[in-house]
């Protein structure tokens, strides 16, 4: 996994992240019983500084390749605290 920032200004920020879940066994486990979860995404988004505690973020989750060969879209939205 692996993901990378860049600052538009000091309140807004780029986001994007690809992510995976590879949780087969191993190579040699019939198709049949390995995890339906095997995936790889892209995360793109943007991060709101609102203060020097609290930050928000939303994005969009995009799974590109998987197992069954299902493609799913999924909105996010997190807020950060920081101490």
């Amino acid at each position: 996994n692996v993901a990378a920032e860049y600052p538009i200004n000091k309140r807004w920020i780029l986001l994007l992240e690809m992510y995976s879940n590879w949780t087969w066994t191993n190579i040699s486990t019939p198709q049949g019983f390995q995890s339906p979860f095997t995936l790889l995404g892209l995360l793109p988004g943007i991060e709101c500084v609102i203060s020097d505690k609290w930050s928000a973020a939303t994005g969009v989750s995009v799974e590109m390749l998987g197992k069954a060969g299902s493609h799913k879209i999924t909105p996010m939205f997190t807020v950060f605290r920081n101490f």
